[in-house]
């Protein structure tokens, strides 16, 4: 890759240039890890990168599959605890242009209809298709190896696992929406920016998304000399038309890019190397949301915090309570606002489903279980009830050692002829659909007949 060969190059000459052999030798070792970690990103990117030998083999496979199940029988209210997503909205693009995206879909003027149109040319409504972003929250959208029939069903299924739970149109929904949105706002900046009236905080903005400020220009212009605009106050591209498919290419992946943002989608930049493997991904399964959210979301936030993401923020922890009400109606149990500690147990867990916390309010959730509440972050003293059952074994290594820990808990059950509440909430664990928001009633009450 010619950027790696720049790198290196860049280094040779740094060490060239050292006073000392000291000095000339730590270049070196930093120069090997960092061409290490650069190309090991590169193999990432194309899913170079940790594949085994024989893809095929029974543990490659076997892995793949102990994920498939764990979707299936974990994330049956994945929709529910996505609400959050509408506050990050918020954050990234202010109250004023949400609310105006809320007043075109209100309105369902043609230039909405336009503009979706547009966003579906785009790809933003694949999710309903090919569960791209539930696919990458179990991690399950690395694929190689030869696929047999099995692993199609296989995948068939988690599809439609994906579709069951609503998580697909609520990504497609949202998506499309965001992208109407920033597509708007992108190419009003444009024509601003022609008449010289851009902020250069914001041409920086768009420059880290890929567009320059000739870009921004060319934009305007490529609009302007479209037939349709603009129409019922929205700005509409149609890239297709442009001469310049490349300014085209580059306006539509700085467009994906936001979204993707926005609507947190984990990336392969956003992952640690330890979680390539199959081996890593049984154990970092159902973190590659809290780890891509630590750097679109947090880190977003400490790099430029304003007014915009402070009401966004706010509003994440008020969707996150909101998440939380609806989990607890699906479940039939009504959400306790009774005493002082009951109210801020409440807070604590709209803000730990807030999303905003990233990576932390898992690293959190984890030194609550290992230390039994000892050592936690929370208001409360109540356990935060995304943890609730979760045992010890399945916080550190993840859901499979976990599931390892619930059949063990069975097994005991059935050889010693003992059954407790906490035994059949094991074997509900792993039946799929088990906690779909649909179904979780019903389960509820075979589980109150036995």
């Amino acid at each position: 890759v010619d950027e790696i060969k720049a790198v290196e190059r860049a280094y040779d000459q740094a060490i060239d240039a050292a006073r000392t052999k000291r000095e000339a030798r730590a270049l070196e070792k930093e120069k090997q890890r960092a061409l290490k970690d650069l190309q090991a990103m590169v193999d990432a990117i194309h899913n170079r990168y940790k594949i085994p030998d024989d893809p095929n083999s029974f543990f490659n496979k076997a892995a793949q599959w102990i994920r498939r199940f764990n979707f299936v029988t974990l994330l049956g209210m994945m929709t529910v605890s996505a609400i959050p997503d509408i506050g990050h909205v918020i954050a990234r693009h202010g109250l004023r242009k949400f609310s105006k995206g809320l007043v075109d879909v209100a309105r369902a003027s043609k230039g909405l209809k336009l503009s979706m149109a547009q966003m579906r040319a785009m790809g933003q409504a694949a999710d309903l298709v090919n569960s791209k972003r539930a696919a990458a929250i179990g991690m399950l959208d690395n694929r190689y190896g030869i696929r047999s029939r099995a692993d199609r069903i296989g995948e068939l299924g988690t599809n439609m696992f994906a579709k069951l739970t609503g998580m697909n149109h609520w990504n497609a929904g949202w998506k499309m929406f965001t992208g109407h949105i920033y597509a708007n706002d992108l190419i009003s900046d444009a024509v601003k920016l022609s008449k010289g009236k851009l902020s250069p905080k914001k041409i920086t903005a768009y420059a880290r998304g890929g567009l320059s400020e000739a870009d921004m220009r060319a934009i305007a212009e490529a609009v302007q000399a479209q037939e349709t605009s603009r129409l019922d106050g929205v700005w509409i591209g149609n890239p297709e038309e442009w001469a310049d498919q490349a300014l085209a290419e580059r306006y539509k992946a700085a467009i994906m890019k936001e979204v993707d943002m926005t609507i947190v989608t984990p990336g392969k930049g956003d992952l640690p190397l330890a979680s390539r493997g199959e081996l890593g991904r049984l154990i970092f399964q159902f973190k590659s949301f809290a780890l891509s959210a630590n750097n679109r979301i947090v880190v977003a936030a400490l790099d430029d915090m304003n007014a915009n993401k402070f009401i966004g923020f706010l509003s994440m922890v008020v969707l996150g309570g909101v998440s939380q009400v609806a989990r607890d109606a699906l479940r039939g149990r009504e959400t306790k606002l009774d005493t002082e500690d009951d109210v801020l147990a409440f807070v604590d867990n709209a803000i730990d489903r807030s999303g905003m916390l990233a990576i932390w309010g898992d690293v959190n959730g984890l030194v609550e279980k290992v230390t039994r509440g000892n050592i936690s972050m929370r208001l409360s003293a109540q356990p935060l009830d995304r943890y609730a059952s979760r045992n010890v074994l399945g916080s550190i290594l993840g859901p499979t050692a976990g599931r390892v820990s619930d059949i063990s808990q069975v097994v005991g059950a059935i050889s010693s002829g003992e059954w407790r509440e906490s035994d059949m909430r094991a074997v509900r664990r792993m039946i799929p659909l088990n906690n779909n928001l649909m179904l979780y009633r019903i389960f509820n009450l075979m589980e109150d007949e036995q």
